[in-house]
């Protein structure tokens, strides 16, 4: 047991009987049996020595300051107030001069203060509760019990922890009541004293200490539990005391108890004494603010705690790590500056037996909690640096060490002996707990690793402790940082490879810090591609990716899945690439482009794939340049489809069309293309008809029935009519050009290009065509513009029909113009009616009249007057307008 606290003596015996100590800033506060209180005062000591240095001085001895002695003493910290216990009363002092200020209580067992400066007092059936009120305690509640409370202890606002005679309650302040905690105590605890005359029952010994987390240790006899207060749990664990406690402390991290023989100090998390100090005549222990004192019937001693590393390191020397982890994990950084430190050496060195003895999950496990270098544990398994994994034939004997395996892989499964195999299995298993376990420390270490660096400078400094370490103790920098991240992913790697294969998947596709080449020689060689490709997609090894999937696809092996041997993966890639990576995108589609074009197209469209963000420009030149068919389905998906309305998508389009007829000649593609192109030429609005125009070769006969839809759209109307006389010697092609003209814009001009080229024909049959053509759509024109065009020899009785139409057309034309100058009399004459009305109206102004706006007198103001016969001031006119909203200008 390592030496926890030395006891050193206050002051040398006496011939009075201390009864309490106090401790109040640096002052030490004795009260003895004959009612004197004695003042010391701590200081430094000027020797320095292993225990402590610290010595008190005498400062003040008051005789008699009491008639009756102090027995308790506790500082009301809300009020600066000394509550005592004296006999059967409180007595209440101010802290800072000790002047009594008033009694309180009578036939007091025990008291106890609330944070809040509220005073619980038990007597005899009663607990009272008193709040300060105009600087004077008075009693505010009063719980009545059915049994003596030797001690209290205020838990929260509204609750008191009471321990009566056999057992502890809890008492409501608020609401007046008793519940008892139903303590599973043992029944030995609760043995019978045995009278003179006969048997009767004994009274328990019950202590209440408060410790932290809202923890409160019970003490019944030789038994000892801790309850949380905030749940109400009970440890299932219990302390043993070697016999009922006298007195019990709490000193962090330590429980101090006091009995006849021996002062025992026990560890808190493992219910054991962690000492037992041989100290016999001592009466009593009393816990103060800086240390524990241990009164006898002549003296008091101090209890000076021991440096605790010089604890833990004594624990180490005697190789008792599980109290020595347990003091480090219940101490805190104020009190051990070096917790850090030791923390890992302690656990550190408990994690390497826990592995020596083949406890591979508590060895990791504690490696985890003090982020113990990476280096020195996969020390533990040089196999992981010594194996290559370049090959399948090294990975399958790594896992099956003792198999021989013949070199072909086709067929790796070989038989082996049964006594082989179950030798094997032995060997695989516990190989597959050491691994399993290893696995836990590289997963909570890379989640560490990454939190480290994700911070910056300042921040790594200041939390260096919980960096990992070198060996040697030395922090790392965050260059080692990342190097220490490639190591823990490349072996977490390696031992998926080796427990669990279907795990690497998951770990290559999150954020790594894996070893390229490790990776690849090692998925290569176990013919994992697809976990590869994860792998130099998360690391943006776009370039490798392709690559491999361009060779896969080449080679045709038989163990290569089919969708490697096909363009299934390379698409599946390509979709989830994006702008940035577009000229590797071009580069690797060229050959899919060829073998399955619509699919490649697809990978520019749908909005599945990344790569549809690219520029459709930057995509549609691609196309063009690799394939005329391949440019023409992208268009014609954006154009036509989804019907997006651009001018350079929709001319390009027409040049592609115009360029795919060229290429293929007269057949069926190029007849195919023409008629999408005329159709597409009649039916967008988008394309731009110069260009298109300027593309057509002007001696392609295949391609003048396209410019004749052009010339239309330019309204050249005089180029289209020339190219339909050449084709067409009736004309029948250009009167329905004229008419089409005529239903889209009303536009007449192209069938006076019809008469002229009929009048000018020397063919005897356009005479009779012109006449005929002028009879059926001379209503649409002027007669004037024509009538010389007319043949001389045609007679009267041949052009009637016309002349008649004309004659008729130009009456109604009469007709209209005489109904509308009708018309426009009536309303001049209405117009002119209303205007002589209003200037013949007048307004009157009396001595009486206001203003609208004003509403002040006119007087002789000059003034404004409205058709609507108001009158205003002229300097209100604005003003009135603009309110009533009439619309006129001011």
């Amino acid at each position: 047991m390592p030496k926890t606290f030395t006891v050193e003596q206050v002051l040398p015996s006496s011939k009075l009987r201390p009864e309490c100590v106090f401790e109040l800033d640096n002052y030490l506060y004795i009260t003895y049996n004959n009612g004197n209180l004695q003042t010391l005062e701590r200081k430094k000591s000027p020797i320095q020595h292993e225990e402590g240095n610290v010595v008190y001085e005498q400062r003040e001895m008051k005789d008699s300051f009491t008639k009756k002695p102090i027995t308790e003493i506790k500082l009301n910290s809300q009020n600066k107030i000394l509550v005592t216990l004296q006999a059967s009363s409180i007595v209440l002092y101010y802290a800072d001069d000790f002047q009594k200020i008033q009694e309180i209580g009578h036939g007091v067992l025990s008291f106890a203060l609330s944070d809040k400066g509220e005073i619980a007092i038990a007597s005899k059936k009663q607990v009272d509760i008193y709040k300060v009120e105009d600087n004077v305690f008075q009693v505010d509640s009063t719980i009545h019990i059915s049994d003596k409370a030797s001690s209290l202890l205020w838990v929260s606002d509204k609750l008191l922890l009471a321990a009566f005679s056999n057992d502890f309650f809890l008492l409501d302040v608020e609401k007046g009541l008793t519940s008892s905690l139903n303590l599973p105590w043992k029944t030995s605890s609760l043995g019978l004293g045995i009278g003179y005359i006969s048997m009767t029952r004994r009274s328990s010994k019950l202590f209440l200490e408060k410790l932290e987390n809202n923890e409160v240790l019970l003490s019944k006899d030789t038994q000892g539990l801790l309850l949380n207060m905030k749940t109400l749990q009970i440890s299932r664990r219990f302390f043993t005391w070697p016999s009922a406690p006298m007195n019990i402390s709490y000193r962090k991290p330590y429980i101090i108890t006091l009995h006849s023989d021996a002062t025992y100090v026990w560890n808190l998390s493992l219910r054991k004494a962690a000492e037992k100090v041989e100290l016999r005549n001592m009466c009593r222990l009393i816990r103060c603010t800086y240390h524990d004192y241990l009164l006898s019937s002549s003296s008091v001693s101090q209890l000076i705690q021991t440096d605790f590393a010089l604890q833990v390191e004594e624990l180490m020397e005697n190789n008792e790590l599980d109290e020595a982890i347990s003091l480090l994990e219940n101490v805190s950084e104020q009190q051990m500056p070096s917790r850090s430190k030791y923390l890992r050496l302690t656990k550190g060195k408990k994690g390497r037996i826990a592995f020596a003895e083949g406890n591979y999950a508590l060895a990791m496990k504690l490696f985890s909690d003090v982020s113990e270098s990476p280096f020195e544990v996969l020390a533990l398994y040089p196999e992981l640096n010594e194996t290559e994994f370049s090959d399948t034939q090294s990975i399958m004997s790594f896992q099956m060490p003792n198999l021989e395996l013949n070199e072909g892989l086709s067929s790796p499964s070989r038989s082996a002996s049964g006594t082989q195999l179950n030798g094997l299995a032995q060997t695989g298993s516990a190989r597959s707990r050491r691994f399993r376990s290893l696995i836990t420390y590289l997963a909570d270490s890379r989640r560490k690793v990454s939190v480290f660096l994700s911070w910056d400078e300042k921040t790594l400094e200041t939390h260096k402790d919980a960096v990992f370490m070198h060996p040697n103790g030395s922090h790392m920098s965050r260059e080692e940082l990342e190097e220490i991240a490639s190591l823990i992913d490349t072996t977490l790697f390696r031992t998926y490879m080796v427990v669990s294969p279907t795990l690497v998947g998951s770990l290559l596709r999150l954020p790594n810090h894996c070893s390229p080449a490790v990776v690849y020689d090692t998925l290569i060689a176990s013919y994992r591609y697809q976990e590869l490709l994860d792998f130099y997609y998360g690391k943006k090894l776009h370039k490798e990716a392709l690559c491999l999937l361009g060779e896969l696809r080449e080679e045709q092996l038989s163990y290569v899945p089919p969708e490697f041997r096909s363009y299934d993966a390379l698409f599946h890639y390509l979709t989830k690439l994006g702008e940035p990576e577009k000229d590797l995108i071009f580069q690797h589609s060229t050959s899919m482009l060829q073998a399955e074009p619509e699919r490649t197209v697809d990978l520019f469209l749908t909005e599945d794939s990344r790569a549809s963000t690219i520029p459709k420009t930057v995509v549609l030149e691609y196309l063009t340049q690799v394939s005329v068919n391949a440019a023409i389905d992208f268009l014609e998906e954006l154009v036509l489809h989804q019907n997006i309305q651009n001018e350079l998508y929709a001319t390009n389009l027409c040049l592609l069309y115009l360029k795919k007829i060229q290429l293929d000649g007269v057949n069926a593609d190029s007849s195919t293309s023409l008629d999408n192109l005329r159709t597409f030429l009649q039916t967008s609005p988008s394309y731009d008809a110069p260009t298109v125009l300027k593309a057509i070769p002007e001696d392609n006969e295949m391609l003048k029935r396209i410019r004749v839809i052009l010339y239309k759209k330019l309204k050249l109307h005089q180029n289209a009519l020339d190219i339909l006389f050449d084709y067409d010697d009736d004309s029948h092609e250009a009167i329905e050009y004229c008419n089409s003209v005529f239903e889209e814009s009303g536009s007449v001009e192209p069938y006076y290009i019809v008469i002229d080229h009929l009048s000018e024909s020397e063919n005897e049959s356009s005479s009779k065509l012109l006449v005929s053509f002028v009879t059926k759509y001379g209503s649409r024109l002027q007669m004037s513009k024509f009538l010389d065009k007319l043949p001389s020899e045609a007679s009267m009785q041949t052009l009637k029909p016309f002349l008649l139409s004309q004659f008729r057309r130009y009456a109604e034309q009469l007709s209209t113009v005489k109904r509308q100058t009708t018309l426009n009399d009536s309303v001049l004459s209405n117009l002119q009616t209303e205007l002589n009305d209003l200037r013949s109206s007048k307004t009157v102004v009396t001595r009486e009249k206001t203003c609208l706006f004003c509403h002040k007198r006119i007087g002789k103001s000059v003034i404004s007057i409205f058709p609507n016969g108001s009158v205003v001031h002229y300097g209100c006119a604005k003003g009135y307008v603009e309110e009533n909203h009439l619309g006129y200008n001011y």
